[in-house]
């Protein structure tokens, strides 16, 4: 279902047909390789809380990827580029659930978690590290 979520992502970006948000997003950051949020809300209009909504989102979609960092005003922030390949789609999308599981192992043992909790968050971050099979026919 992902795979045909993604084709149907590459699609529109071909075809220039956007309907929603992440799809602006989506094809602003494909247009302008290496793009931060800060030009985006200028190219594309679209608030902050949007675009870092989107962007998460496409993240988490393995789409798009951080590809540095820049400094603009005395801010930091990312700069971010679009990826159709499917192989890095898929490592994409496991790099971003081990953040996660990693952000909330550390937000768990800060507040306290029960350690069945953290345990079991443990045990699924170990399963991502598995190296898995890509079958063209899933895709």
């Amino acid at each position: 279902m992902k795979s045909q979520k993604i084709r149907q992502y590459i699609s529109n970006l071909e075809s220039g047909f956007i309907k929603s948000k992440n799809l602006q997003v989506l094809q602003a950051i494909y247009r302008a390789y290496g793009t931060t949020i800060y030009q985006l809300r200028y190219d594309t209009s679209i608030s902050h809380q949007t675009l870092t909504s989107a962007i998460s989102n496409l993240m988490d979609e393995g789409i798009v990827y951080i590809v540095g960092r820049t400094e603009i005003e005395n801010k930091h922030y990312s700069k971010f580029a679009v990826t159709t390949d499917m192989n890095h789609i898929n490592r994409n999308v496991n790099n971003r659930k081990q953040e996660k599981i990693l952000a909330w192992l550390k937000n768990g043992l800060e507040i306290g978690l029960p350690l069945s909790i953290v345990r079991e968050l443990k045990s699924y971050k170990n399963s991502l590290n598995q190296p898995t099979q890509t079958n063209l026919f899933d895709l």
